[in-house]
């Protein structure tokens, strides 16, 4: 389906699923994903590649929404995405690199510039 929106919740949230190619990446998404997608492998490194979210905290837990808060910058708000680039900056960074992961890229875009970078 091209551009189709959902406009009522789920009654089970979908589940975040994470994308690794290294044992160290599907540890990590062992902390916050409800599973794992990988490409094919030697069979070793792939059996690696399964015990290590489960290793890492991933082992029959589901991921809440407010388990993302924290590791990856949420809002909606423009006015708080520049007060964390504010504080990035502030804290010495050079550059920040933005990855908007909705399909209306124009709009992210054109909101970051008329909102958030006249704020910073």
């Amino acid at each position: 389906m091209d551009r189709a929106r959902l406009w009522t919740l789920p009654a089970e949230p979908p589940p975040l699923l994470a994308t690794a190619v290294s044992v160290e990446t599907a540890a990590f998404a062992g902390e916050w994903a409800d599973g794992l997608i990988t490409i094919n492998q030697p069979r070793e490194h792939l059996e690696r590649m399964l015990a290590a979210p489960r290793e890492h905290g991933g082992e029959g837990k589901p991921v809440r929404p407010e388990d993302m808060h924290g590791p990856v910058l949420i809002s909606s708000d423009l006015a708080r995405h520049a007060a964390w680039i504010a504080d990035f900056a502030d804290a010495g960074f050079d550059a920040v690199y933005l990855h908007h992961v909705g399909r209306e890229q124009q709009r992210f875009i054109a909101a970051f510039g008329e909102h958030v970078l006249p704020a910073l």
